[in-house]
């Protein structure tokens, strides 16, 4: 009977409890969202910069063309008594003086263009843009020029034709082209002397010269 009873206890004796094991963190996951976080904005401005600099290059040759042009016109007018060229055929009187300015840059860099007078005068071509003289300053002396630094002679518009010339406007950088998603660059302009600069809607933005030689040196 005793021995009945301890089998019927010890068959009828619940289990030790067990506590639930806690629900496992997720930390996989978290580790995946804040490694995919990181890599977003870190990969995304590079992928903007990026675009950024592979459109810039479709216009950056403009800015070494148009530093040669401005500097092969003023070589043009210290051999014509101050003169300026004729503005529909500036090209064309600027030829002569393509060897004489060169950008100092590696013999083995072809990525931008050199100042050709003699074929179109390129700025942009993936947005169809030259360059254009100031029909105001077409023969003009340019002893009689006040601002030197600040009377365009150069300017870019749109157009595929050679000896490009009209009468300059300020255009505030309206219709310019534009950049990576869309980004307004301005209007590339270069005066009678000195630094260039992209006319904007927030003004002009003067972008550093180039280094220019001339002559053989």
């Amino acid at each position: 009977m005793f021995c009945s009873f301890l089998y019927t206890w010890h068959m009828e004796t619940p289990p030790p409890y067990v506590p639930p094991a806690p629900p496992k963190k997720k930390v996989g996951l978290i580790i995946g969202l804040i490694v995919g976080g990181i890599a977003l904005c870190c990969c995304v401005p590079i992928a903007v910069i990026g675009g950024l600099g592979f459109q810039a290059k479709d216009f950056a040759g403009c800015l070494i063309i148009g530093e040669e042009a401005q500097h092969a016109i003023q070589l043009y007018s210290k051999d014509h008594n101050g003169k300026l060229p004729n503005a529909a055929k500036w090209q064309d009187e600027l030829e002569p003086y393509a060897s004489k300015v060169t950008i100092r840059k590696k013999k083995t860099d072809s990525t931008f263009g050199d100042f050709v007078p003699s074929g179109v005068m390129p700025c942009d071509a993936k947005n169809g843009t030259v360059l254009a003289f100031n029909d105001k300053l077409s023969g003009a002396n340019i002893d009689s020029i006040k601002d030197k630094s600040d009377e365009v002679m150069l300017f870019e518009v749109l157009g595929k034709a050679r000896n490009m010339h009209q009468a300059y406007v300020d255009r505030a950088g309206a219709g310019a082209p534009k950049l990576f998603m869309s980004l307004p660059r301005g209007w590339v302009e270069f005066p009678v002397e000195g630094q260039g600069h992209l006319n904007t809607a927030q003004g002009n933005k003067p972008f550093g010269n180039v280094s220019v030689k001339t002559g053989s040196d």
